[in-house]
């Protein structure tokens, strides 16, 4: 048989833990200090020179929003409609016009597609 006890004779060394959570306070101590000096290095710095487009003070000017979007919509549809049913001008100088799609549709349909500057 074995006569040696089975658990550790020897006791840990005090000191060890003691250094351990010393050089931990320090570390902790030297990270603050580095960080405030930092922040306070960062807010000792000048701004620099005026912004060309204008003062802070003024406010910027927000996005234009749509105040009814269902209503915007249906105008645009409307827009839409009137142009593709009605005969106009499209460019009065150069001669070109528009006209109903439904007219538009036929014209082609009885004439034929017409290639332009094809071969």
């Amino acid at each position: 048989m074995n006569s040696q006890p089975g658990y550790e004779m020897q006791d840990v060394d005090p000191r060890l833990p003691a250094r351990l959570a010393l050089a931990m306070v320090v570390f902790l101590l030297l990270g603050i200090a580095t960080v405030t000096g930092i922040m306070l290095s960062l807010w000792a710095v000048d701004a620099g020179p005026e912004s060309p487009f204008g003062a802070a003070d003024e406010p910027v000017p927000g996005p234009v929003l749509q105040a009814d979007p269902r209503a915007d919509m249906q105008a645009l549809e409307r827009r839409w409609q009137t142009e593709l049913n009605s005969i106009g001008w499209v460019d009065r100088d150069a001669g070109i016009a528009h006209i109903p799609i439904r007219e538009a549709m036929q014209r082609t349909a009885q004439a034929g597609w017409r290639e332009e500057g094809g071969s």
